[in-house]
C-alpha cells in the first residue's frame, strides 16, 4: 500500500521525503520548501560528518579545520557562522 510505501522512503530519505511533499502540495508551499531545505542540510551535514570524522566523535569536540570544513559544506563560512544559523533557525 501507499502509505508503508512513504513510510520506507521516509526511512532512508528524507530529502525523497520533503520532495513528495513539495511536488505533490502536501502542505503549504513555503513549509514545503523550508522542509526541503532542511532535509538537504541534514543530509549534508550528516554526510560530511561521516566523511570526516568517520562517526567517531561528536562535532563540537572535533578540532577547529574540521568544524570549518563541516560548516563550508553546509553554506557557512566558519563554525562560528553555522552555530549562528543553526540557532536562528531553531529559534525561528
Amino acid at each position: 500500500n501507499h502509505v508503508d510505501r512513504f513510510i520506507d522512503l521516509a526511512k532512508r530519505n528524507s530529502v525523497a521525503v520533503a520532495e513528495v511533499v513539495q511536488n505533490h502540495a502536501l502542505c503549504p508551499a513555503e513549509e514545503a520548501a523550508e522542509l526541503l531545505q532542511g532535509a538537504k542540510f541534514w543530509r549534508n551535514l550528516a554526510g560530511i560528518q561521516r566523511f570526516l570524522l568517520d562517526n567517531t566523535i561528536d562535532l563540537n569536540d572535533a578540532d577547529l579545520p574540521a568544524r570549518d570544513i563541516v560548516a563550508r559544506a553546509c553554506g557557512e563560512d566558519d563554525w562560528e557562522g553555522l552555530q549562528v544559523m543553526l540557532r536562528a533557525k531553531l529559534l525561528a
